[in-house]
């Protein structure tokens, strides 16, 4: 009964997550087209290419956590995986944080695009956080009997969580004619509200999970599962599957 509890607890705490990190498909992705200067070198750079970032960042930075990870297990100061949700919901705050830093500092001009860089980044560090160890960890915790459904109801939830993705894009919508912004200034308020916002509240759900790490580790019984119970890379062989993480392919936005 424990370990399904945390189980459930993983299917739930997926949801801000996922909610912040999709908006890469969304209001991001308007925001990098109408508020951001994407020119790199003399070249004016399109905004779909901003959408690799994260597939580019995983490729380099996967690696090194699944090394880092090892060594801290053989160290045996790996953080849990409780730990290791809390830090990726902060994570996907504190890019969002970044981004507003970036608005700010931009004035009444374009956004540097180098903050567009880091927002993905960020989000990055706590996908890798977060998406080997979700999965994985449900279908350990969950009794034999209940692994599909567990299974089902993370899915289920990671939908719920593209549901909320839509409601936070939707407060990010500007008056356009034609594609262009009419009033620029007041579509920088709006996405600086939105983003503090959500900011804000996913550091602060990231915080909680991590004071209430220890209860949900005493809950997954690790000293009685079979196997090497804490180590988050059981997750691992679903790392470059992002349906399999709970992740899904950016859609293209809309105008």
């Amino acid at each position: 009964r424990d370990r399904m509890l945390a189980a459930i607890y993983f299917i739930l705490a997926q949801i801000p997550f996922w909610a912040l990190f999709e908006q890469a498909g969304s209001s991001l992705t308007l925001f990098t087209a109408r508020m951001v200067d994407r020119t790199m070198f003399g070249i004016s750079v399109p905004t779909p290419v901003f959408q690799f970032l994260n597939a580019g960042f995983i490729v380099m930075f996967a690696p090194i956590f699944a090394w880092m990870w090892i060594a801290m297990a053989k160290r045996k100061i790996e953080p849990s995986a409780p730990v290791k949700f809390a830090f990726g919901v902060f994570l996907a705050g504190l890019g969002f944080l970044s981004l507003v830093g970036g608005i700010a500092a931009s004035g009444t001009g374009l956004i540097a695009v180098y903050f567009i860089f880091l927002i993905y980044w960020i989000h990055t560090m706590g996908e890798l956080m977060l998406s080997p160890v979700g999965l994985s960890q449900v279908t350990k915790l969950a009794p034999a009997r209940a692994v599909g459904m567990s299974m089902g109801a993370w899915f289920l939830y990671s939908g719920l969580s593209n549901y909320l993705a839509g409601v936070i894009a939707r407060g990010t919508g500007a008056e356009t004619i034609g594609g262009q912004l009419t009033d620029v200034v007041a579509a920088k308020a709006t996405y600086v509200t939105v983003y503090t916002n959500v900011a804000y509240v996913a550091m602060a759900i990231g915080v909680v999970m991590l004071l209430i790490s220890p209860i949900i580790k005493k809950l997954m019984h690790l000293d009685t599962l079979k196997g090497d119970p804490s180590h988050a890379l059981a997750g691992e062989a679903q790392l470059g599957q992002p349906g399999a993480g709970g992740m899904h392919p950016p859609e293209k936005a809309g105008a």
